[in-house]
């Protein structure tokens, strides 16, 4: 559009476009791109734009994309806006949400036997300098703690841990 626009492409063309690529955006559901594209694009009216955005900003809170309808919030109705707000305590309940669960999560692992066994090794370590690190775990918490192999196993390809375990 922008180029379309210095090149003097006519400005019903132009329109036509920008509502094509809309068109095909709402059939994707993509209403962040719609808002973005009118807003930097100049496309329509700063009523259509704000319609926009508000569109956006209620399908992220209802997909419960937060991030995005704060930016968006931010945006339409300003920093410190009940809407911002809204859309930045939901983000911070969902991110308290998603902590406790990774909590209750490990609790239930520790409570079932399992533990979280980590292995420490440098950026350039090789892969000798890992199998090494996971024999010292292996050898402090019990055999096969971190059940190196079988993680291969489940992630990997028959050749690809062919060749790790060949190392």
């Amino acid at each position: 559009i922008i180029k379309g626009r210095e090149m003097k492409v006519p400005q019903k063309e132009l329109d036509q476009f920008a509502a094509d690529v809309i068109v095909r955006a709402e059939k994707e559901q993509d209403f962040g791109f719609i808002y973005r594209f009118r807003k930097h694009m100049k496309i329509g009216s700063e009523a259509d734009i704000i319609a926009a955005g508000e569109r956006a900003y209620a399908f992220f809170m209802e997909a419960g994309n937060y991030g995005e309808a704060i930016s968006i919030a931010e945006d339409i109705y300003g920093r410190g806006s009940s809407e911002w707000q809204h859309a930045h305590e939901s983000e911070e309940t969902a991110r308290k949400q998603r902590e406790e669960n990774r909590r209750r999560k490990k609790e239930e692992n520790t409570e079932h036997g399992e533990r979280e066994l980590q292995v420490s090794i440098s950026p350039g370590a090789t892969f000798a300098d890992l199998f090494d690190a996971i024999d010292a775990i292996e050898e402090e918490h019990g055999i096969d703690a971190l059940h190196f192999e079988h993680e291969l196993w489940d992630n990997f390809g028959e050749d690809v841990v062919e060749q790790i375990l060949e190392l």
